[in-house]
């Protein structure tokens, strides 16, 4: 009786088991295809984020790969749903004096720079509310848009996208500076907005920290120091500028960072040195890290307004020199201070009604009363502003100049449109101009290199019954016989030129 019923229990035992081991097998499946379709859906944020690692740290790419690159970031790049909470606690606020080795804390993410002196790293809510208002808005940009590496808005004054720093080309020891850059316009929920993809800006931006730290900033450039920083990486580094978001001034002012209280001004010198940069065309001007002395460009002649295709080519010392005679003039006359051109300055007016070429200084002489008691550099100063530095340095009173060689002109005309970056060759990179250009090699970073103002102290006997030279057709007090005076200071024959 008993073996009859044994037979089918274990028929149904049978049965249970294989259906159960069915039922583990199918879920097994099923887990495994779930999770390949989720790596699927994955893999394009992925390699949008291993894009960013890669275009940030690979070596620079070549003209056809920069031209892939330019045609896929022409197109709305795909952003994430749902940005996390704001915390502002994740950001750190520095400017351009920052160092690599300041203290930062653990939980800031994103470092929002600023082309001023900070003295450190600031917390965010040190800033006004309307200021942590646009920050937190490129907080959020960057994180719907991970590709970018860096956000920022407009200033004030621009009102709109095309007319603000965008794009650079080095070319030739020439960095082009425009505002061209591919408009890109998002109606994509939560980010409906209009931004302009750029690969250097000179507004205050929003970057990761981590990446901060890896582009490395370096802050002994001054002035430059932002310049330096997005040309380093060769256009790899990717910027959007959004359209409707605006930097106040309070974030958007400049100053030399950690070279702001120098008495000289060796910021483009650095920068020069560094990069190999003689030239920066900007949409306005034209700045030069040197000015020339070539004798085939500067002459002892009186100066004329540069026209045409002369616009690009060097600026002479003695363009700067008459500029710094002017402002000094000027400014003694509205002090009411009595002063003569002297030395080599009064040489040049007596020879040629003009600055030598070839020197690097302004000669004028002042009332030994005047210069006893020190007040007028401090009137000049009040006039003048931070133009120049003026005082005692280097064994001498003299001035020395706070800003580079530069031609104000529309550069518009130089480029073939708006996808040519470094222009044309024959205006600016002509036989004549790049000869010219190779005379300021080696771009030296001694004050003694560049332009200064020497004052030097007369008795008040000297400031009576004086004469007028005329220097660029303006004219100015000198000596009562100034020939005597030369010959005194150069021989009889100062009339014959000497090149130093």
């Amino acid at each position: 009786m008993k073996n009859h019923w044994r037979f089918p229990v274990f028929l149904v035992l049978f049965l249970l088991l294989f259906l159960v081991f069915i039922n583990v097998i199918q879920v097994g499946h099923s887990q495994i295809e779930d999770n390949r379709k989720a790596a699927s859906n994955l893999q394009p944020e992925f390699q949008s984020k291993q894009q960013v690692n890669t275009d940030t740290r690979s070596l620079p790419a070549t003209a056809t790969e920069q031209s892939e690159i330019d045609k896929a970031t022409s197109k709305p790049l795909q952003q994430r749903k749902n940005p996390p909470p704001f915390n502002m606690s994740s950001v750190g606020v520095v400017g351009n004096d920052f160092s690599q080795e300041a203290e930062v804390a653990t939980e800031t993410r994103y470092f929002f720079f600023v082309p001023h002196s900070l003295s450190g790293v600031l917390p965010l809510r040190q800033l006004r509310k309307e200021d942590i208002a646009t920050v937190q808005k490129l907080v959020t940009f960057l994180e719907l848009f991970p590709k970018f590496d860096a956000a920022t808005g407009l200033p004030h004054s621009s009102g709109s996208l095309n007319k603000t720093l965008c794009s650079y080309q080095v070319h030739k020891n020439t960095l082009v500076l425009r505002n061209t850059g591919n408009v890109i316009t998002t109606n994509s929920p939560p980010a409906s907005l209009t931004y302009q993809e750029c690969n250097i800006v000179d507004t205050a931006f929003l970057m990761r920290k981590n990446d901060f730290f890896s582009y490395e900033f370096q802050n002994k450039y001054g002035i430059m120091s932002m310049t330096e920083f997005f040309i380093r990486y060769q256009r790899s580094i990717k910027i959007a500028k959004l359209g409707n978001l605006f930097l106040s001034s309070t974030l958007n002012y400049k100053d030399r960072g950690i070279l702001e209280k120098e008495i000289l001004y060796p910021d483009y010198f650095l920068f020069g040195s560094k990069t190999k940069i003689l030239r920066i065309v900007n949409p306005d001007k034209i700045t030069w890290t040197q000015c020339s002395t070539s004798e085939t460009l500067c002459h002892e002649r009186p100066l004329t307004k540069r026209s045409g295709s002369d616009v690009v080519l060097p600026v002479c010392c003695n363009e700067v020199l008459d500029e710094m005679l002017k402002d000094f003039s000027t400014a003694l006359e509205q002090l009411k201070k009595k002063y003569l051109v002297s030395h080599g300055t009064l040489l040049g007016a007596v020879r040629n009604n003009a600055i030598i070429p070839w020197t690097r200084d302004v000669d004028l002489a002042l009332l030994k009363k005047d210069m006893k008691d020190k007040k007028i550099y401090e009137e000049l100063r009040a006039i003048l502003k931070d133009k120049y530095f003026i005082g005692y340095y280097e064994l001498q009173d003299r001035a020395l100049p706070h800003f580079m060689p530069s031609v104000a002109v529309n550069t518009l005309d130089f480029f073939a449109g708006t996808e040519d970056k470094k222009g044309k060759e024959e205006i600016l990179y002509s036989k004549r101009v790049l000869s010219e250009m190779n005379k300021l090699f080696p771009i030296r970073k001694s004050w003694l290199s560049y332009v200064y103002l020497d004052f030097y102290e007369v008795q008040n006997s000297q400031m009576f019954n004086t004469s007028t030279v005329t220097i660029n057709g303006r004219n100015y007090p000198t000596y009562r016989d100034p020939v005597v005076y030369l010959k005194i200071l150069y021989g009889e024959n100062y009339t014959i030129p000497v090149k130093e």
